[in-house]
């Protein structure tokens, strides 16, 4: 059964491995709640077939994201290439538009052909983005060493995307979560400022803006603290409307989800 997503800005994700990724990130939800990880481990499709069957549903351009709860480029996707098939069965069999959500933007490139050059015996030309997450600016103090601690550093990230930009691809960023810690490389202005002197404003297709969920869970995982959630409110309302007009001002697509924007307490974005 094809099962659609419930985040705002995508239609479907696939989920490409089943597992905890080896990035080990600190905040991720997926894996530390075990219900989360029940569901998603009860998943028994093969994820090319699934790919299939999602792109030929797909005639309008609708987004799929590979994927949210797994990377899918751990580190043997090197030589297994499970991915790679995945994006070729998206943009072989429909007209989806492809959103590629990885730590790794690294390893991605190996399938940079894959995702820009024409598919044979494609009926359509798909769109694919390269994303991947920036939770911290790491100007000041390499946060990313803390919070994604086996990951790319996030500077590595982005000249990744920078490389897929200058060879005809589109990127998109996540910036999910948005970690409520008051210090200037976590503020989403100014981990906006830093990813524009690496990359093209013209060819970003999306920046995505997210809160930090399940606090109370994650509260004894993470390794830094967190005030009140009141004071967490204040930070997002502080920093997002910023966030915002720079992102307006260079004319960059946004995405503010529901979740942030109840924090917000209004109708930004």
């Amino acid at each position: 059964m094809v099962g659609r997503t419930g985040v705002d800005y995508a239609d479907y994700n696939i989920t490409v491995y089943r597992e905890p990724c080896p990035y080990k990130c600190v905040y991720c939800w997926a894996w530390r709640i075990p219900l989360n990880a029940k569901r998603i481990r009860s998943g028994r499709y093969d994820p090319v077939v699934e790919a299939e069957r999602i792109a030929r549903k797909c005639r309008n351009g609708e987004r799929v994201v590979v994927s949210f709860t797994s990377d899918p480029y751990l580190f043997r996707e090197a030589w297994i290439n499970r991915t790679t098939h995945v994006i070729l069965a998206l943009r072989r069999w429909g007209r989806p538009t492809v959103m590629v959500l990885t730590k790794n933007p690294l390893l991605a490139l190996k399938d940079r052909d894959v995702m820009i050059a024409d598919i044979a015996g494609a009926e359509h030309y798909v769109e694919s983005w390269l994303g991947t997450t920036v939770t911290s600016a790491d100007t000041y103090h390499p946060f990313s060493t803390v919070w994604e601690p086996n990951a790319p550093r996030t500077a590595l990230r982005l000249k990744a995307l920078r490389e897929f930009q200058r060879e005809g691809g589109y990127v998109w960023l996540s910036l999910e979560p948005l970690i409520p810690v008051s210090h200037p490389d976590t503020f989403p202005e100014t981990i906006i400022v830093n990813a524009l002197k690496i990359l093209d404003p013209e060819r970003i297709r999306l920046v995505v803006l997210g809160r930090l969920n399940y606090v109370p869970q994650l509260r004894k995982h993470l390794p830094f603290s967190l005030g009140s959630e009141e004071k967490i409110l204040e930070h997002y309302r502080e920093h997002v409307p910023e966030a915002v007009d720079i992102l307006k001002e260079h004319g960059i697509p946004y995405h503010i989800k529901k979740e942030l924007k109840k924090c917000l307490g209004g109708d930004l974005g």
